[in-house]
């Protein structure tokens, strides 16, 4: 925070700025301010620690209060709270607040505070006050906020403990204008008794594109929730949204409708929330005021966790596309280096509009006693299916992984009524032998199906039988990463890497691990082509030209839990106790030490016979 003097007097918005009278300002409204007017309007400029009057739970009654944050609609509603209970603790406080004027109507109806003032706040708001709290940077530059909720980390700032406040208290609250609302209500109620739909809002857009949701994925989104009988409400600022609606056609066709000319205030936005049945839509303030009103929502969440916003909020779901770089918590401007062209970061892309759906069906259309059920895959299971289970033996190390893991193998093979084949000769020409597992392809003339393991796995007595689990028409195996959700992309590189050589598959997330994979005779090309790993570098043998082929062919992907490919990575180690091995259905010795060593430990815990 900076304290700043004028040469002259001025107007922003309906603050009169005095010559020579003192203003405090946040760091980047001085540095907006200067890169619009420049330097010449400003005679002074001093830090403004000197003049602070921190308030740490002392006794306000008869005193006064001046707390302030310069922007955030979540965030000023979490600076709330925390005054809420103050004023209820010290009925005679004297409590103002300050904020951007554009913000201002998120206060003049609440009666918890008794002024607000626009910045640029006059001084003597806080040489007049006893006490001051200021909230700049306590989101921003707070690693706290990576793991704890931004409502509790505000009531730590007033000094308040927030274990010893209830859950119903730290709930937000919002004013909306009667007329406004009324306004909005009449013409939603319209489209109601017109269609007999549910009407669930979509917010466009958060105050950063890293927690946007790709207007692609809103667009099929739209469809989705069109084809289930609920109309789409889309809510955002008009002057930031209209060219994303207008690009993307996200009203064509009457799809939705377009209410961001309603969203052009803050009373406007509240009061759209407020008539929608429920509201979709990314770390943003649209679900701090649906949860203010108490409306069913789900949260698509990529940077930071759900449960950091949405913890106390009721009849919410919250969709966390978690990767190994997440939570990455940035904010303001600095960009992620896994973000798309546009700024859009690619986490997000896991929250798909099938899995947005679903989760609607599940938990949101009861609420109105509505059940439409999940679509489940079905299994088309032909019992006279020719099934393998594949591995590869070159080499003196792989040969003797291959040896102590053959025991479990046999059993597995009897249990699923399937082949044991072992790769054990070279046709590639590579010193590699991890491409030799392109000869599934040829193997896939004789069998149905082909269960592939890596010669450093074991397979537990119980696991179940993955022909059953994997639907025939899609590839199965593990994400590769350490919470095994599709869509990730912490090997980001190798997917941009492997299409700058050899095309572009619309590929942007999705990798999984090539350890273990269930695949069908359909699906013979995931192993074309094992030459054209010579033209592009990568970490990995043979993974990432497995997967490229996967997405090149569109084939359909089914991600199986991280117990049927347990690594250390994912939590499954041979040499941690505390993540024991025998907890995964299939145990996968990768990076493990002395693999050989490891895998006749666990084997003789399973009591399975071996020499």
């Amino acid at each position: 925070m900076k304290v700043i003097a004028f040469n002259t007097g001025f107007t922003i918005g309906e603050t009169k700025i005095k010559q020579n009278m003192q203003y405090i300002v946040t760091e980047k409204f001085l540095e907006e301010f200067q890169t619009i007017y420049g330097s010449q309007m400003i005679i002074s400029i001093i830090d403004f620690e000197q003049y602070e009057r921190p308030y740490n739970g002392q006794d306000l009654n008869g005193k006064t209060l001046f707390c302030f944050r310069g922007a955030g609609i979540g965030d000023l509603m979490a600076m709330m709270v925390g005054v809420r209970l103050l004023k209820e603790k010290y009925p005679e406080a004297t409590i103002n607040v300050g904020s951007l004027f554009s913000y201002k109507q998120l206060f003049e109806n609440d009666p918890a505070i008794n002024s607000f003032s626009a910045m640029p706040y006059p001084l003597d708001r806080v040489t007049e006050s006893n006490y001051t709290v200021s909230f700049q940077g306590i989101i921003e530059s707070n690693y706290s906020a990576n793991s704890i909720h931004m409502y509790d980390l505000f009531l730590h700032r007033f000094g308040i403990n927030p274990d010893e406040i209830p859950d119903d208290k730290k709930i937000p609250k919002v004013y909306v204008d009667i007329d406004t609302d009324n306004k909005i209500k009449s013409i939603l109620d319209e489209e109601r008794d017109r269609t007999g739909r549910l009407i669930a809002g979509i917010q466009l857009e958060a105050s950063n594109v890293l927690r946007n949701y790709h207007p692609e994925l809103i667009e099929e989104l739209i469809k989705r929730l069109i084809s289930n009988d609920i109309k789409p409400v889309l809510i955002g600022e008009q002057n930031k949204v209209s060219n994303l609606i207008n690009r993307y056609k996200l009203t064509a066709g009457e799809y939705a409708l377009d209410f961001s000319e309603h969203c052009s205030d803050l009373y406007g936005l509240m009061s759209t929330i407020n008539n929608c049945d429920f509201l979709i839509g990314s770390d943003s303030s649209g679900l701090h005021i649906a949860g203010a009103l108490g409306k069913p929502m789900v949260g698509i969440f990529g940077p930071i966790l759900s449960d950091l916003r949405l913890r106390y909020f009721k009849n919410t779901i919250g969709i966390d596309c978690e990767t190994i770089c997440s939570p990455c918590f940035l904010h303001m401007d600095r960009p992620c280096k896994n973000a798309d062209r546009d700024g859009y970061s690619l986490c997000m892309r896991l929250a798909t509009p099938e899995l947005i759906m679903n989760e609607i069906k599940k938990n949101i259309l009861p609420l109105f006693n509505i059940y439409l059920g999940v679509i489940e895959e079905t299994i088309d299971r032909d019992p006279n299916e020719k099934r393998a289970i594949v591995t590869v033996a070159i080499g003196d190390e792989y040969r003797k992984m291959a040896d102590i893991a053959r025991p479990t193998l046999d059993a597995y093979a009897d249990k699923v009524n399937a082949d044991i084949i072992e790769i054990d000769r070279v046709i590639n020409d590579s010193d590699h032998h991890h491409l030799e597992k392109f000869q599934i392809k040829e193997l896939l003339n004789d069998f149905d199906r082909i269960l592939y393991v890596d010669a450093d796995i074991l397979i537990h007595p119980d696991c179940p039988d993955l022909f059953d689990i994997v639907p025939k028409d899609c590839v199965g195996a593990v994400p590769d990463c350490h919470n095994g959700k599709w869509g990730n992309i912490n090997r980001f590189n190798e997917i941009i890497a492997v299409q700058d050589k050899l095309g572009n598959a619309n590929w942007n997330a999705g990798y999984f691990n090539s350890g273990v994979i269930v695949l069908s005779k359909e699906h013979a090309a995931l192993f074309d082509n094992p030459e054209l790993r010579n033209e592009f570098n990568s970490q990995f043998v043979d993974q990432t030209l497995i997967n490229f082929n996967l997405h090149k062919n569109k084939f359909k992907f089914y991600p199986l839990g991280t117990e049927f490919n347990g690594m250390e990575i994912n939590g499954f180690s041979s040499r941690i106790e505390d993540s024991n091995k025998t907890n995964a259905f299939i145990m996968h010795f990768a990076h493990e030490g002395d693999r050989c060593e490891q895998m006749k430990k666990v084997i003789n815990e399973l009591e399975f016979e071996n020499e």
